[in-house]
């Protein structure tokens, strides 16, 4: 038997190309979609990142508040603070510069005394990839911030702020596994 050639057939097709035509259409929607959600998470990923790098040296300057060298570099030595800072940071989608990280003691200068206040803050520059999300944060480069604050002593108090406006996470020494 010979297959039907008449309007049936022909309705296959049209609907065929009407679907392609379709996803033509809509797929670059759904890949620039698809890329600001990946954009979102990276954003996520960094917020997270900053905030564990700032965890870690205020953790390092609560222990040791004199082991830090403004805008120097990494020494496990002399500039421990900053080590921890950016070793926590590595592999994450930003880099922190050592002049992006600022210690403040309270009193001044650090000391190593119970009592004593040691404030970490860590800055960072973030570039996004899609131009939608851009348009809606206010530009291609984002400043991430998140700082820290210890009290040296027993009981060691650990407070961790995120970007401005943001939450602040309180930490004490008993939930922190030191890893």
């Amino acid at each position: 038997m010979m297959p039907r050639r008449g309007p049936a057939n022909r309705t296959g097709r049209r609907s065929r190309g009407q679907a392609t035509v379709e996803l033509v259409l809509i797929l670059p929607v759904l890949l620039l979609l698809l890329v600001a959600a990946a954009d979102l998470a990276r954003l996520f990923h960094a917020t997270i990142a900053i905030e564990t790098a700032a965890r870690a040296g205020v953790l390092e300057a609560a222990s040791n508040p004199t082991s830090f060298q403004t805008g120097q570099a990494c020494d496990v030595s002399t500039n421990r603070v900053v080590c921890a800072v950016q070793r926590e940071s590595q592999g994450s989608f930003l880099s922190v510069a050592p002049s992006d990280i600022v210690l403040t003691c309270v009193p001044d200068p650090c000391s190593e005394a119970l009592g004593n206040e040691v404030t970490i803050s860590v800055t960072s520059q973030f570039g996004l990839i899609t131009p939608l999300l851009s348009a809606v944060v206010g530009g291609q480069e984002l400043r991430i911030y998140a700082g820290g604050t210890a009290i040296g002593g027993p009981g060691l108090r650990l407070t961790v702020t995120g970007m401005p406006g943001g939450d602040a996470r309180v930490f004490n020494a008993g939930d922190i596994d030191g890893d």
